[in-house]
């Protein structure tokens, strides 16, 4: 619950006029960092030591409105965690706010694990909604998503968003050709999922066969794949950026 002494302050904060990148606050040792929205709040993070770990929860709340948008920080629950190739994950939340307000290219901030180690959230790009539900694809890399990669079935994760812009796409392109290598398939999926799939091409880059991602989904959408892989296991051999030269 927001503590009433800090009531005022989250809310001139949130419903400013004018966009604000970083707001601190010494008092409370805080710092808030803002997206590119001028009413999202993007996360907060200590400055030096704090003194009274509460700070944090009178600036926490269940679910508010910023803008024309509504953002939700909720409890998701986790319906599958899936490796589906070596290193890379598949994870479905059931999060129904944010499944109905998220655009492609926006993404949820998910906080690994209760208490503060790990502090900060990590960002994930939203790479499916299905009605209640969302997806995101990730790659174990560090200490956060490998924590994240042994939640299970039944946990609940807090998981914040949806945030950032969106791709915006001009209804007037005749012809959209996507572009993605390696986990760059993540938010990518969603859009192809959203356009006219007659007008995309997908071109889909890996270091080698085994590490494609999302193949046979995308060919699922029923939309035009090229492959182009590092060693030649499939596809062109050599880098994507190739195609375009």
């Amino acid at each position: 619950m927001l503590d009433t002494r800090y009531s005022s302050l989250v809310s001139s904060f949130i419903f400013c006029e004018h966009q604000v990148s970083r707001i601190e606050y010494p008092e409370l040792k805080l710092v808030f960092l803002v997206c590119d929205s001028p009413f999202t709040i993007h996360d907060f993070v200590p400055i030096g030591l704090l003194q009274k770990i509460c700070y944090f929860e009178y600036l926490r709340f269940d679910e508010y409105i910023t803008g024309p948008q509504k953002m939700y920080q909720i409890k998701a629950k986790i319906l599958f965690n899936e490796k589906i190739i070596s290193g890379h994950y598949k994870m479905r939340l059931h999060a129904p706010g944010i499944a109905q307000e998220a655009k492609p290219g926006q993404f949820v901030h998910i906080r690994i694990k209760d208490g503060y180690d790990p502090l900060l959230r990590r960002p994930f790009s939203i790479h499916r909604c299905e009605r209640k539900k969302i997806e995101i694809l990730y790659k174990v890399v560090g200490r956060g998503t490998e924590f994240l990669s042994r939640k299970k079935i039944g946990n609940e994760i807090d998981t914040l968003g949806p945030l950032g812009q969106g791709f915006k796409i001009s209804p007037d392109l005749k012809k959209i050709v996507l572009v993605a290598g390696g986990m760059g398939i993540a938010p990518l999926y969603f859009l192809a999922e959203k356009l006219n799939r007659e007008n995309i091409l997908i071109l889909l880059g890996a270091e080698s066969k085994g590490k494609i991602l999302c193949l046979e989904n995308l060919k699922n959408l029923n939309v035009k794949v090229q492959i182009a892989t590092e060693d030649g296991s499939q596809g062109y051999k050599g880098l994507l950026s190739e195609f375009f030269f």
